[in-house]
């Protein structure tokens, strides 16, 4: 990612030195007669972006918003218009990109992103662009076929064309855009492989192709990137093994794999990856264990292992990831969590929904020495499972709590004496348990709660003044008073 940032500072530095246009060098005609064009296929300007254009004769000396001139021959390198709210849908520019845009031979930088009704083809006059470094036409509406002329700008080192609606295939011939170092196609509809030789890209900082309708196996070669610090092809269906290859990706940061049909198990190769600070894998078909050498992982902050097939046991990690999701898996952890997991002291988010797991939750403590300090814990989600007991304890220990799913158990305590909530508390659910008693006023205190579902229990008694729909309090004993009847 640093070389990314790097590379577009460069390019401003770039934009401001060829700004500065010295007196005695005007704007090339050809290039003028050719912006005009561009400016005459937007036929919706809201913001003004392009009412400079055309107002003085000279295009250069920072005189027309967004573009930038050679100081020696006065021809276009660069135009940069993106929009100061691209959350503001009246503000969206709309029309066409013209053929024209071809014309500027000398364009070096070409970024219009994020205007939402720029619509059409992506004129394929763009590959007379061959001092290209950098095509941006991201968050757009461009629609036809992924260009089969990209691999013609052999000087490229940024392609994106992000959410717009594009389908058919990755150029193979892609893959000898040497300088390449950011490719971002995702949310898309590109369908196909990813090539297999993607590897040949060995300057590759940044590869987005997720949310697409990519098929196949993944590319081995990729881990011959050194290079890489993100890829995600995540939403597609891919299919076959994740390669054991990847482990080579020395500084990688950021893989995405989840969400698609990958299958067998998680190579312990991925345990090399020290750099690694994110690790998605959620949503596929995997099998088997969960290698112990992800332990060795120190800077792993996020790692999403959910909805898989993988089994029992679990490795221990030496320190909790403040992200950590194992629902739904073939696990049965039976009558304990882990003690790595259990006996932190620190730890964010945790799910482990659907675990099998079959213990008191009383029994879930911080560790002695720090009893009775809360464990730090901002999220948890053990619903699913078969854990029984009280949660009263539980919620006293949880002090800075936002969100706690423990629904579907077989939780029986009286809800009314002496539970404790987190006053950060914004997500309560509990519903499907045996809880009985009525529900504590203190929930009433709960100024962050926004969602709550108190439903198919045993609750009796008058609901405090709550503001929450008939479906957090039905099928329970007797409760009464809003939304419910009066009592």
């Amino acid at each position: 990612m640093g070389s990314v940032i790097q590379l577009l500072a460069l390019l401003s530095v770039y934009a401001l030195c060829l700004s500065r246009v010295s007196a005695d060098t005007q704007c090339n005609e050809a290039d003028r007669k050719a912006l005009l064009k561009i400016k005459a296929g937007i036929t919706q300007d809201p913001t003004g972006a392009l009412s400079s254009w055309g107002r003085k004769a000279d295009c250069c000396k920072g005189s027309w918003n967004g573009v930038s001139c050679d100081v020696n021959t006065g021809k276009v390198t660069m135009i940069q218009l993106a929009p100061s709210d691209p959350s503001n849908t009246s503000l969206y520019m709309v029309g066409t990109l013209s053929k024209s845009i071809g014309d500027l031979t000398e364009l070096v930088y070409l970024q219009l992103p994020r205007w939402k009704n720029i619509t059409g083809k992506i004129p394929s006059s763009i590959a007379r662009l061959q001092h290209l470094d950098l095509l941006d036409l991201a968050d757009n509406d461009f629609f036809g076929k992924m260009p089969s002329w990209i691999p013609k700008l052999s000087k490229l080192r940024v392609l994106s064309l992000s959410r717009n609606r594009l389908r058919g295939v990755v150029p193979p011939a892609i893959t000898t855009m040497s300088n390449l170092a950011v490719l971002e196609i995702e949310e898309n509809q590109i369908t196909g492989t990813i090539p297999q030789a993607m590897g040949n890209l060995s300057r590759l900082d940044i590869v987005r192709l997720n949310n697409n309708l990519l098929y196949g196996p993944l590319p081995e070669s990729i881990g011959s990137v050194q290079t890489l610090f993100l890829f995600d092809v995540s939403y597609n269906a891919l299919v076959g093994s994740i390669p054991s290859s990847y482990g080579n990706l020395s500084y990688i940061g950021l893989l995405y794999l989840n969400n698609n049909k990958l299958a067998y198990t998680i190579p312990s190769s991925l345990g090399r990856l020290r750099k690694l600070s994110r690790l998605e894998l959620e949503d596929n078909q995997l099998t088997g264990y969960i290698p112990a050498s992800l332990g060795n992982l120190s800077m792993l902050s996020y790692l999403d292992l959910s909805r898989n097939l993988l089994t029992n046991p679990l490795p221990s990690l030496p320190s909790l990831p403040p992200f950590l999701d194992l629902s739904y898996n073939e696990f049965k952890l039976g009558n304990s969590i882990p003690t790595w997991i259990t006996n932190s002291s620190y730890g964010l988010e945790i799910s482990l929904a659907g675990c099998g797991i079959d213990m008191r939750l009383q029994d879930w403590k911080p560790r002695l020495e720090d009893w009775p300090a809360a464990q730090d814990f901002l999220s948890v989600d053990l619903s699913a499972n078969n854990i029984s007991g009280s949660a009263v304890e539980f919620f006293k220990a949880m002090t800075f709590l936002r969100h706690a799913n423990l629904s579907n158990n077989q939780l029986s305590c009286d809800f009314s004496s002496g539970v404790d909530f987190s006053r950060w508390l914004q997500t309560l659910d509990l519903h499907s348990n045996q809880l009985y008693g009525s529900i504590p006023a203190s929930i009433a205190k709960l100024t962050d709660l926004m969602t709550l579902d108190l439903s198919k229990n045993g609750l009796t008694g008058k609901i405090p003044g709550e503001e929450f729909p008939v479906s957090s309090y039905s099928q329970n004993k007797c409760l009464c008073g809003l939304p419910l009847g009066p009592c």
